[in-house]
């Protein structure tokens, strides 16, 4: 059983206990009690739906622990990377794809990764609520994140569609020995994932038969109209109806050295177009809806190598002062500030949201030559009068500080986040305008949000190391 998800004897009985990683205090300040009360499935080896709930929080070694009802089992993620015996992943795998056809048939739809399932003993499969998976998955560590979630999930899919691939991931891991996308950084993953770019299954798992190798090659390269899971469960079939080496025919050697050759080849050349494509997946709307796509691909690249030169740090800072300018940069689009202060994907949907306001604005002001964003604060603080400008940023922030050693800082963050009523929680427009002239300012909407920050102090200088962000 992984760390984080770990038996323990309470009052007098067995449980199982998932670790939220927060200390008593910061487990209140964040209002994660909801983690409590939302409710998992457990799906029997008969196929019958059960509610799995939590049944209260106990503090063990200054961490807040979530338990519930004992469930023997191993999670679905650490028997694929860890299990040698290839049979024992492929009827793991088998169950978890007749528990989640069983919850789509009731439109449920449970945490997609493969750290989301415990695979019991006796083929039952236990879904924790996706919250409670995250959290523990997030207490756990970025790596833990990556392996356990990242590598198998496209970013773009939910639901039922989300499900598919990540069963596509799970076979491709399970018949070539390494999950399609093997980069460390989890960015260089999701763009990896997006563009399609893996080795394909008939090279990375020579042998592989036609018909799973052509079934997996299309769900991982056709993310946005991808076959059903009932195909998947179809070409499986029941648990030990087919073993794993009955998946393969016998290749020579001389057909062996030749896809280790291809393999290599295609390794090299995927981790070029990933490094190309990442860069501008995140722009590709604002390319569209101003319709100057070669030229906005030079005003980022331009942006971008001027940003090398002149790379904010927060360097000198002080636990406050790196938080505060942290939501400043909403409003002034100082998204260079925010990728400084955070540590890997912390605050990822803030800095791709604030990323994306800034490259619009750009190319708004090259055609109208006005300020295209005004800061939520200063608006408000003008008395929110009518303006030409779009309205976006933080406003009315207040920082409490919850506690502060010599290397770490927690403070609680209240605030309103105010953006274009046409735009998503991403920070991209809902609908694309046809050019930068005939788009209009919408009505701005306001969010308020309470969040819990914890800051590191990593070589002396302060970072933002979590973000745990609830909507009021």
């Amino acid at each position: 059983m992984d760390t984080s998800m770990f038996h323990f004897e309470h009052e007098g009985k067995n449980v199982l206990g998932f670790d939220t990683g927060l200390s008593e205090r910061t487990f209140a300040q964040a209002k994660a009690g909801f983690l409590i009360t939302d409710s998992g499935y457990l799906i029997s080896q008969q196929g019958s739906i059960n509610i799995w709930r939590p049944e209260g929080v106990i503090e063990i070694n200054k961490s807040m622990i979530i338990w519930g009802p004992d469930f023997e089992g191993t999670p679905l993620d650490i028997l694929i990377q860890h299990n040698t015996d290839k049979d024992t992943i492929l009827n793991a795998i088998r169950h978890w794809l007749r528990a989640v056809l069983i919850l789509a048939e009731k439109n449920i739809f449970p945490d997609p990764s493969p750290g989301g399932a415990i695979i019991g003993n006796d083929g039952a499969v236990l879904f924790p609520s996706p919250a409670l998976v995250k959290r523990t998955l997030d207490a756990a560590g970025e790596k833990k994140v990556l392996s356990a979630s990242v590598r198998y999930l496209h970013p773009d899919l939910q639901g039922r569609d989300a499900l598919t691939f990540c069963a596509g991931t799970m076979l491709y891991h399970l018949f070539s020995g390494e999950a399609p996308c093997q980069y460390s950084d989890h960015d260089a993953v999701r763009s990896s994932i997006r563009a399609g770019n893996f080795i394909p299954l008939d090279i990375a798992a020579p042998g592989l038969d036609e018909h799973t190798t052509r079934l997996i090659n299309t769900i991982l390269k056709h993310a946005n109209d991808i076959t059903g899971l009932t195909d998947i469960d179809e070409t499986l079939g029941q648990e030990d109806s087919k073993q794993y080496c009955d998946f393969f025919r016998q290749i020579s050697d001389d057909e062996k050295n030749s896809f280790i050759s291809k393999r290599e080849q295609y390794r090299k050349r995927n981790q070029t177009k990933t490094k190309t494509k990442s860069f501008f997946r995140k722009n590709r709307t604002v390319f569209m809806a101003a319709g100057i796509g070669i030229a906005a691909a030079i005003l980022i690249v331009w942006n971008f190598a001027a940003g090398q030169n002149s790379r904010p740090s927060t360097k000198g800072m002080s636990p406050i002062e790196i938080a505060e300018q942290y939501y400043e940069s909403f409003g002034t689009l100082n998204h260079e500030f925010m990728d400084a202060a955070a540590i890997n994907d912390t605050g990822e949907d803030d800095r791709e949201m604030v990323q994306n306001l800034f490259l619009l604005s750009k190319i708004r002001q090259a055609y109208e030559m006005i300020d295209p964003v005004v800061p939520a604060q200063r608006w408000i603080d003008a008395g929110s009068p009518d303006i030409d400008s779009m309205i976006f940023g933080v406003a009315n922030l207040t920082l409490t500080e919850i506690d502060q050693t010599d290397d770490e800082a927690l403070f609680e963050a209240k605030y309103a986040l105010w953006i274009p009523s046409n735009f998503t929680d991403g920070g991209e427009p809902s609908t694309v305008p046809e050019s930068a002239e005939t788009q209009t300012n919408p009505m701005p909407v306001s969010f308020s949000y309470s969040s819990v920050l914890k800051l590191i102090k990593q070589n002396e200088v302060w970072r933002i190391a979590e973000i745990i962000k609830h909507q009021e």
